[in-house]
């Protein structure tokens, strides 16, 4: 199985349909999961991912963000 880590700026691309890379990012969301991978972020990533979702976005992309992608990795 092939451990990927995830950044802020992977959460960002998947939420913000205006973000130039979020169409590239959707993809590779889809595959990630699709292929199995094991997908690791950090507290801190997970925290300034929720920070800048939430200022960017809104309250709906951060409830998005929590209970739906989050989930998708092992925090560490």
């Amino acid at each position: 199985m092939k451990t990927i880590f995830i950044d802020t700026s992977a959460f960002l691309a998947a939420l913000d349909k205006g973000d130039r890379f979020h169409e590239n990012a959707a993809k590779k969301w889809s595959l990630l999961a699709n292929h199995r991978s094991e997908l690791w972020t950090t507290d801190y990533v997970r925290l300034e991912s929720w920070s800048l979702i939430q200022r960017r976005l809104g309250a709906e992309a951060v409830m998005a963000f929590q209970d739906d992608w989050l989930p998708l990795c092992k925090i560490h």
